[in-house]
């Protein structure tokens, strides 16, 4: 394999410093924006410029789970001021690579608030689009399987049984493959969800008996619960 030449290395490294920054400065002025301005206006905030970059785009993903487990209803506009930010920013603000990252799971996000807002077709073209975003860059696996998650919850919703289990089955081999143990359980999660849906009542069963071991290995008490 080539090594990436001395100019692109220091392209990625003044980026990651660049986005450690970001994520210091984040939390407090997404919070304190989406507080200051009325549900109804909070897609003008796509045109702040303290919130057109990788931090904020991070703490607004984290606001939009938030809203999911809360207020589903508040996740569409807030995935909405997401995919909007994510597609404007500038193709040089970072590397190809992130850039592609930031708009997949923007729109990953998107197809989230969709589907949990019953706009299950409208997810799914989310879900195809972060695909799409993704498929140029061979080293973003982990990606495409966090991806893969949400195609499987939203293909369900389809009754297209087969393809959402083999998206999430594919997903955790990757999750397994990089020690991502949390997600990887997530997706076993999903998995006997689906097939309690289909009414393979003991494989569920079974499945979530092993699940409960692993969730106490890895120690996630919400996941136990």
């Amino acid at each position: 394999m080539k090594a990436p030449s001395p100019k692109r290395v220091a392209e990625f490294a003044a980026a990651a410093r660049r986005i450690v920054v970001e994520r210091i400065n984040a939390a407090d002025v997404v919070t304190q924006l989406l507080r200051e301005t009325p549900r109804e206006e909070w897609l003008s905030l796509a045109d702040r410029t303290e919130l057109q970059n990788n931090g904020a785009l991070e703490q607004i993903s984290r606001e939009i789970d938030r809203a999911i487990a809360r207020q589903p209803q508040d996740a569409l506009p807030l995935s909405l001021v997401a995919t909007t930010i994510a597609d404007s920013l500038p193709e040089d603000q970072y590397p190809a690579v992130v850039i592609a990252q930031l708009r997949a799971h923007a729109w990953k996000d998107r197809a989230q608030a969709l589907t949990f807002n019953e706009k299950h077709e409208e997810a799914l073209d989310a879900v195809g689009r972060a695909e799409r975003l993704l498929e140029p860059f061979g080293t973003l696996a982990h990606d495409r399987a966090v991806v893969d998650i949400t195609k499987g919850r939203v293909l369900q919703h389809f009754e297209r049984f087969d393809e959402a289990l083999a998206a999430v089955a594919s997903a955790r081999k990757v999750f397994n493959q990089h020690g991502d143990s949390k997600r990887a359980l997530l997706c076993g999660i999903t998995e006997g969800v689906m097939y309690y849906r289909l009414g393979n009542y003991a494989r569920a069963r079974d499945l979530f008996r092993r699940l409960l071991t692993i969730g106490k290995v890895v120690g996630d008490e919400f996941s136990i619960a």
